[in-house]
């Protein structure tokens, strides 16, 4: 008797039922040997399905009687005479296939079914093995998962759920949810770390699309269908808007206050203990002009501010605008004003001189002359004036002589011109005319000082001494610590010098 040997190879076995679209049959290839030498016509073939590995009751049969074998290798296609369906196959559990050859003795072992790329179902997925699927899994049609009528490449969605699809071990593990679309959730896609560290992105607040680490969008970022972001916020003011707790920051915002309408490029505030508002750096080692911050304003009308700073609230410091200059530089100015300067208030400085080009030289020198200090706030009216035949001239002080200075504790310096001789003055009309004696037809000059004394110096006077602390500087601090030998530390100003 010739010895059979079959040498098979299942090229397509699927595990689970197939898709309407894929017909649904096994591909079934093999090698038929016998006596050593392949086999080549026609041979009967009988198949069976069976769940058990050994053993057991065939649920499916099926015969072929193949034709065109050729060096032993043949192909068939089961399923197509006797449908699975029929036979109650539902490829829910594992199967093996069985065969015997012109009535011989089924070959041992049977082989076992593996998974297919046709997985595709009319129902539900399902694979029981337990080991996973393996190879490549595909299909040319729409895909729909939870929906019967797919409308795109791959299409999911269920009524009935929040969630339409959701990778992850467990409740609170890491992983990736993403939401339908309605009023509670809408529509968003929702990344897990933990069961505390949350992230989510898609529709929030007022129809606008955001990244947050909240569903409502609040706290991280957002876009207004309008194109405004918000940062921090689901509703903002400006085309960007930061929040962060009392901070808050515009880029581009739109004003209208009392004087009409103002447009703001960039806007900082912070509503508690002292933070920055707007803090601008620029850090290269290179050349070149570096700026922090740059304000420019334009218009043909209204009132335009390159840079504008207010700082209002309690406590024993307010700076509307700081400028601080470390001293490396061959040039230091804590603030430099190309034009003219006004200053509504008390000005204070530790020195004080006018700077321009020496007249003599202007291309290589410069000239300063230091101001003239004084604890008065004193007003200087000098002149020069003739005395008549009798050694007497008088001189009217401005009309508003009075109104401005502490008349009654005005003082006059009387100097004879050429020759000295004798002089004295005394004030009358209330201190308003000077009166001056001294030799006939002779010539002097006077100068008459005064102390402010106006509403205005009033409101802003500051005494000549004063204790340091109340408001007045920190006591132990120094203006200038490092001119008495103290470390830069003690310095009134030095957290400001600080900030970079």
């Amino acid at each position: 008797m010739k010895k059979l040997v079959i040498c098979l190879t299942i090229m397509v076995i699927s595990a689970v039922t197939f898709a309407a679209l894929v017909e649904n049959v096994i591909s079934f290839q093999g090698r038929i040997v016998e006596g050593g030498v392949p086999v080549n016509g026609a041979r009967n073939i009988e198949f069976k399905l069976y769940n058990f590995e050994a053993g057991g009751t065939a649920l499916w049969t099926e015969d072929h009687f193949v034709w065109s074998i050729v060096d032993g290798l043949f192909s068939v296609e089961l399923g197509g005479v006797n449908t699975f369906a029929s036979a109650g196959v539902d490829f829910n559990e594992q199967y093996w296939i069985g065969l015997s050859v012109e009535s011989a003795p089924e070959i041992t072992p049977r082989y076992k079914l593996t998974s297919s790329p046709y997985t595709i179902t009319d129902g539900d997925w399902a694979y029981n093995s337990g080991s996973g699927l393996t190879g490549d899994i595909y299909h040319t049609g729409y895909i729909a998962i939870g929906l019967s009528n797919p409308a795109y490449l791959l299409d999911v969605g269920k009524e009935t759920v929040a969630a339409w699809m959701q990778v992850q071990s467990g409740t609170n593990s890491a992983g990736l949810i993403i939401r339908r679309g309605d009023a509670a959730d809408n529509g968003l896609i929702h990344y897990k770390t933990g069961s505390t560290n949350n992230w989510y992105a898609g529709m929030m607040g007022d129809n606008g699309w955001g990244i947050s680490e909240t569903s409502t969008g609040d706290g991280t970022f957002y876009i207004t269908p309008s194109n405004d972001i918000g940062i921090g916020t689901t509703i903002p003011t400006a085309k960007t808007h930061a929040v962060d707790g009392n901070m808050k920051g515009y880029f581009c915002k739109v004003t209208t206050p009392v004087d009409g309408t103002s447009y703001n490029s960039v806007y900082g505030e912070y509503s508690t203990d002292a933070v920055n508002g707007a803090l601008g750096v620029y850090n290269d080692t290179g050349g070149g002009y570096y700026y922090g911050v740059i304000g420019n304003a334009f218009n043909s009308t209204g009132r335009k501010y390159g840079l504008h700073g207010y700082a209002s609230g309690t406590g024993t410091h307010n700076f509307g605008v700081y400028g601080c200059a470390s001293l490396e530089a061959t040039n230091c100015f804590a603030g430099f004003f190309n034009g003219t300067v006004h200053v509504s208030g008390a000005l204070s400085k530790s020195s004080g001189s006018f700077l321009i080009d020496h007249p003599l030289d202007p291309e290589n020198k410069t000239l300063r002359h230091n101001f003239v200090e004084s604890p008065w706030n004193m007003c200087v009216y000098p002149g020069k004036v003739t005395l008549d035949g009798s050694g007497e001239a008088t001189v009217e002080m401005p009309e508003y002589y009075s109104a401005l200075v502490r008349e009654k504790d005005a003082i006059a310096q009387i100097t004879p011109i050429g020759r000295p001789f004798p002089v004295g003055y005394e004030f009358e009309d209330g201190g308003t005319t000077l009166r001056i004696y001294g030799d006939p037809d002779r010539v002097v000059s006077y100068t008459v000082m005064a102390d402010r004394d106006d509403p205005v110096m009033r409101r802003l006077y500051k005494p000549v001494e004063e204790e340091k602390g109340n408001g007045n500087f920190e006591k132990g601090k120094l203006l200038d610590p490092e001119a008495y030998g103290y470390p830069a530390e003690m310095g009134v100003d030095y957290f400001n010098t600080q900030i970079h």
